[in-house]
């Protein structure tokens, strides 16, 4: 793996490892996961609604 991909990958753990000891503290909202779920769901949406659009027109 390369070195920067060690990196995030490492911090990734720490970060898991982190959220399951302090299970009751809430976790931090600028989570780039949620974010990247957002983006996809949006995504999604959007194609959806454009197919439907070009469908019935």
């Amino acid at each position: 793996m390369k070195p920067e991909a060690l990196r995030t990958w490492a911090s990734q753990r720490a970060l898991i490892a982190q959220t399951k000891r302090n299970t009751n503290r809430p976790i931090n909202r600028r989570n780039p996961f949620n974010v990247l779920e957002w983006a996809v769901a949006l995504l999604l949406i959007g194609l959806t609604w454009y197919l439907l659009y070009r469908f019935f027109t």
